[in-house]
């Protein structure tokens, strides 16, 4: 066999000054053209490492990769760019991933796709792959193709429902002169090769599948629209169907969010062209809810489900080819030592701890975010631009204190700091640059509630220093025992705190019409999208700015229930009380205040102002150096 999978690619490098861009955001032609080229020797080793070893298999699984490679090395020999594309395609990785993990294991099951289907079957995807470069090119072939759940999966291309007896069986392909032709049994069917490739409609069993093409600024997008190759699941959980309204749906999105990504951010969009392939319609709970996804291993393809608008939807598009863009980067250059990584942290977009390369991720995903905000201040109404402003101030701030953070941990190679250090280098350039102060304001509110609310559902301060605290409390005499420093550790005790609070304080800025109608007709009890998630009287004063109300509302949910998700409110109310200090301790201790909140409810039945316990703990823990640090929580 010829097919160059089992010769020894080219080494790829990025160049130092390559780097030195990346890590400030900037995705250069000539660094894309890299990864590329990197990407795609990667998925050629994969290829040959899954031939090699199936070769020490049985027989009839040595015969599905002999057969599907040689047919592959066929068609390379007059048409390697079509071989080249196929290789490069993004479920490549996941397949050769799935395969290697499935023969290490001896063909012991693991996962559902695993359990489902035979090792067999999974090996013969490549003749499928193999099968697609002869119909595309007209080469003649004769191959044999398993079914996938009794369907023939031509990756890349569509899906013949051919109602097979057996589900797992095997169908054979033939292309000769007379056409393309898939025999199962006494069933035949004809296939579309060549030339009639482009057309969408060929055969009612069979399904092409769709693609999302737009054009604007001269700069041409054309990608996959994918549900139906298994190996592209590694994103996420995928719709089950897509109906004609639902493409054209897609198609109107994606052609908006290409045009404000050619006309505001040019180079991005360059990039994005060359590096994304397909995009995997997701499955969420509720349409009111959006998620994007990336895997390391399928290189080229974004899951994603449709957000409220052009703008949401360019945004994440963004945000997930810089994690496109750090995984391949990190192929040629290790960035974190995995074996150094056994710290989690805190992320101002998550609501779990993250190792230090998530942290990374994340960093270097809202970096290429506050660049997109950045750009997007210039345009639109005032709406439009105090929204955008909101998300600049909000994710320059998050990310930077953040990745200053990261670029200290151990668990980075000295590569890695570097990279750091660029993202801290950029993000430190952009704090400087004005913003409105309303902008600076519902940012503020944002990343408070979000921090207050993270430390609440992830951290334990000790039981043996709260108990101090609240004896002093109780003595009257603040300064009545030295105190230690207060430490915290990292263990949800308790159910997460809903995020309804979150999603309003970020419609102020997104859908400020909604927030509109929510004060003026709602007195609370408001129940939103989330399971169980509600709003009350307390939060609508929030929103309405009645911040003395919204403190007296907070203050009786506590006084009343113990009510934990109030503190977050109580956080952000606070922040326009004027109370720096009160401020300072519940943003950055809020384990602390509570958990001595609620030893002291125990211990002397009614609870304490809780205006006046922070209060008072900010002046206790100000005597103390030290004791009001992050309380020795990795970040």
């Amino acid at each position: 066999m010829t097919l160059s999978t089992a010769r020894a690619p080219s080494p790829h490098n990025l160049g130092s000054s390559q780097l030195a861009a990346l890590a400030r955001g900037r995705v250069t032609a000539d660094a894309t053209e890299t990864l590329l080229a990197a990407e795609s020797s990667k998925h050629r080793l994969l290829v040959e490492g899954v031939r090699r070893r199936a070769a020490t298999r049985p027989q009839g699984e040595r015969v599905l990769i002999d057969a599907a490679v040689q047919l592959l090395s066929d068609v390379e020999a007059h048409s390697p760019d079509i071989v080249a594309s196929l290789i490069a395609l993004p479920q490549i990785g996941s397949w050769a991933v799935e395969c290697l993990r499935r023969m290490a294991a001896d063909e012991d099951a693991k996962g559902a796709m695993a359990r489902s289907v035979p090792l067999s079957n999974d090996l013969g995807y490549l003749a499928g792959i193999a099968a697609v470069a002869a119909l595309r090119t007209g080469h003649p072939f004769d191959l044999s193709v398993p079914l996938r759940n009794g369907k023939l999966l031509l990756p890349g291309l569509g899906v013949a429902d051919l109602d097979p007896v057996d589900p797992s069986g095997v169908v054979r392909i033939r292309l000769g002169h007379d056409g393309a032709v898939v025999y199962s049994g006494d069933r035949m069917m004809v296939l579309p090769a060549g030339a009639d490739l482009a057309f969408s409609s060929f055969d009612a069993r069979w399904s092409p599948t769709p693609r999302l093409h737009a054009e604007a600024g001269g700069l041409v997008l054309d990608v996959r629209l994918d549900i139906s190759d298994p190996f592209l699941t590694r994103i996420g959980a995928t719709v089950t169907e897509l109906s004609t309204a639902d493409r054209a749906a897609w198609q109107l999105s994606i052609a908006a969010a290409w045009r404000i990504l050619v006309r505001q951010h040019r180079a991005t969009a360059e990039a994005f062209a060359a590096i994304v392939s397909t995009l995997v319609p997701l499955a969420v709970p509720t349409p009111s809810i959006s998620s994007s996804a990336t895997s390391g291993w399928t290189f080229g393809a974004i899951g994603l489900s449709l957000p409220r608008d052009a703008t949401s939807l360019t945004e994440m598009l963004v945000h997930e080819l810089q994690h496109l863009v750090l995984g391949a980067i990190e192929d040629l250059s290790p960035l974190v030592i995995s074996d150094r990584d056994n710290h989690l942290g805190y992320a101002p977009w998550r609501d779990d701890p993250r190792p230090a390369e998530g942290l990374l991720h994340g960093c270097y995903a809202y970096l290429g975010v506050t660049r997109f905000w950045r750009q997007q201040r210039r345009v639109g109404g005032p709406a439009e631009q105090l929204r955008s402003a909101t998300e600049f101030a909000r994710w320059r701030l998050a990310t930077l204190s953040t990745v200053t953070k990261l670029a200290r941990s151990p668990a980075l190679t000295e590569m890695g700091r570097r990279f750091a250090s660029g993202i801290c280098t950029q993000l430190a350039r952009w704090r400087a640059e004005p913003v409105p102060a309303e902008a600076e304001d519902l940012a503020g509110d944002v990343l408070t509630e979000h921090r207050v609310r993270w430390r609440l559902n992830n951290l334990l301060p000790a039981d043996a220093q709260i108990e101090v605290a609240a004896q002093a409390w109780l003595s009257g005499n603040a300064m009545a025992k030295a105190m230690s420093e207060v430490r915290s550790t990292l263990k949800v005790t308790r159910p997460a705190m809903q995020t309804a609070r979150a999603q309003l304080l970020e419609a102020r800025y997104r859908d400020p019409d909604r927030i509109r109608r929510m004060v003026e007709w709602t007195d609370g009890g408001t129940s939103l999208d989330g399971p169980g998630e509600t709003i009350d009287e307390s939060d609508i004063a929030l929103l309405r700015g009645d911040i003395v109300t919204a403190l007296r509302r907070y203050s009786q949910r506590l006084a009343s229930t113990d009510d934990m998700d109030a503190w977050p409110g109580l956080a952000v109310a606070w922040r326009h009380s004027g109370q720096p200090e009160t401020v300072s301790l519940l943003t950055r201790r809020p384990e602390v205040v509570a958990a001595v909140y609620a030893r002291l409810r125990t211990l002397q039945g009614n609870p304490p102002d809780p205006t006046k316990l922070a209060e008072w703990l900010a002046g206790y823990f100000a005597k103390r150096s030290g004791a009001l640090s992050d309380g020795q929580v990795p970040t």
